[in-house]
């Protein structure tokens, strides 16, 4: 795994924090198809952001985005500017938003793109909170230059964690599912992960019943008749009949494991239970994120820090930089 990251960020902004976005994607191999300031500056076919701020090639500019492709052309996602909390956002599984009539302040379109945050349209778009309050957050971004084997994906994600309490208020990450984990027609093998909660993921979006206030969504079926784009369910372990005994959002861990005094990462699987209505079944199982074993820890704890590092964030574990240290 290479991993690019810029984290323990204290943005003034959002859309300086937003601007790290791009800057690191784009070192970990993806590229900017697309962008538009808000202003007058557009490119059909590149980048023209050259900063967070609302001046000319700022993406602080009302209706300022970027659109970005990974290296291997599979998914692309288009992030524009509403104010500097709240965002729409764009996912496609083509590549490219080649579409409609993109602009200084129009993003191109998919006929499969889902948005993700905000709502409108491109022509008119609204937005919804992505982001914390302006100066009280640190930011993070951490992404992976290497496909993940057999599913092609370039995981990375991005969050805020408050200041001084190190509450995570938002995540928005890409993941692929492991090497056999997912089923042989799914040619969309990923889930996009993302929540903003102002005090912190609840139990409640981790649920397994109901089709609404999940934090993981994905295709199922991509490219067949049924193709829908669901919420998905994230799972935690147990024994039939029992009552859960890991997860990061529960009562019961596993707490340190017998082999080592660190907290091992454990797999986390993501699919729909019946109660969950239409196109039931698994998902697959994360390459890369894992399940919070230790309900008493959480952000700034890390685990494995000298290689393979991950960061308590939330439910989750999630990929950190190597012998980083995550500040409050």
């Amino acid at each position: 795994m290479a991993k690019f990251s810029s984290v323990n960020q204290l943005p003034a902004t959002g859309p300086l924090a937003m601007y790290s976005v791009k800057t690191t994607l784009v070192a970990a191999g993806w590229t900017v198809t697309k962008s538009g300031d808000g202003l007058a500056l557009y490119s059909a076919s590149g980048d023209i952001i050259t900063g967070g701020g609302a001046v000319a090639g700022g993406l602080g500019n009302t209706r300022a985005y970027f659109t970005v492709t990974d290296a291997s052309t599979k998914v692309c996602l288009s992030f524009q500017t509403i104010s500097n909390t709240t965002y729409r956002v764009k996912y496609s599984e083509t590549g490219a938003m080649a579409g409609g009539s993109p602009n200084s302040t129009t993003t191109g379109t998919a006929t499969d793109e889902q948005v993700l945050y905000g709502a409108g349209t491109d022509a008119s778009p609204t937005g919804t909170q992505m982001l914390h309050t302006d100066n009280s957050y640190r930011f993070h971004v951490v992404a992976n230059s290497t496909a993940q084997a057999s599913n092609g994906t370039f995981p990375f994600w991005f969050g805020c964690t408050v200041n001084a309490t190190g509450v995570v208020a938002s995540f928005f990450g890409l993941e692929g599912m492991f090497t056999g984990t997912f089923h042989p027609l799914d040619v969309a093998p990923r889930a996009i992960i993302t929540w903003y909660v102002a005090t912190g993921p609840v139990a409640t979006g981790w649920a397994q019943d109901a089709d609404t206030n999940f934090y993981a969504r994905a295709w199922v079926a991509y490219g067949l008749g049924a193709a829908a784009f669901k919420r998905m369910c994230m799972f935690t372990h147990g024994l039939p009949g029992s009552s859960v005994f890991l997860g990061g959002f529960g009562t019961s861990n596993m707490s340190t494991g017998p082999y080592a005094t660190e907290d091992q990462p454990v797999p986390l699987l993501l699919g729909r239970v019946v109660a969950n209505g239409t196109l039931p079944g698994p998902k697959g199982t994360c390459s890369d994120y894992k399940m919070s074993t230790n309900t008493a820890r959480s952000y700034p704890s890390t685990i494995l820090n000298a290689t393979n590092a991950y960061v308590y964030y939330g439910g989750l574990l999630v990929f950190w930089p190597e012998s980083v240290s995550p500040s409050l």
